[in-house]
C-alpha cells in the first residue's frame, strides 16, 4: 500500500522516519510519500528505500491545522503517519470529523 509520511520539521521527525523505515523493511508498505515543508536529508531517505518501490517528496507542506485536516479527509494513502504535536491545534470535533471521512488508516506518532 501507499504510505504517507508527514514531517513537521520538529523532534517527532526522527520517530516518524524510523517507523516508516520499519514498515518498509518489513515489506508492509509499497511506495512512500514524504510530505513536509522542507525535504529531509538524503541519508535519512536511504533507510526507506526498497528495490521496486518509489519514494516521492512533496515539499512546501505547511502542517497548518487546515492543511492537515484537508490531508486527513482526502488522504490518498493506505496509511498516513502524522506528528502528534501538529494535531494539537486542531479542535477535537474537527479532527474526529476528518478521521471519520478518511479512506485509509492514520497513525499518530508522539
Amino acid at each position: 500500500g501507499r504510505l504517507g509520511v508527514v514531517l513537521a520539521n520538529d523532534v517527532t521527525d526522527a520517530r516518524i522516519m524510523s517507523t516508516a523505515a520499519a514498515l518498509s523493511k518489513a515489506n508492509l508498505v509499497g511506495d512512500i510519500y514524504i510530505i513536509a515543508k522542507h525535504p529531509p536529508l538524503q541519508e535519512t531517505l536511504l533507510d526507506l528505500y526498497r528495490p521496486g518501490h518509489r519514494i516521492r517528496l512533496q515539499a512546501n507542506f505547511s502542517c497548518a491545522a487546515e492543511d492537515l485536516v484537508r490531508l486527513i479527509k482526502h488522504s490518498p494513502y493506505d496509511l498516513l503517519l502524522l506528528p502528534g504535536q501538529s494535531l494539537q491545534n486542531i479542535p477535537s470535533g474537527v479532527l474526529e470529523a476528518a478521521l471519520d471521512k478518511t479512506s485509509g488508516q492514520v497513525l499518530v506518532i508522539n
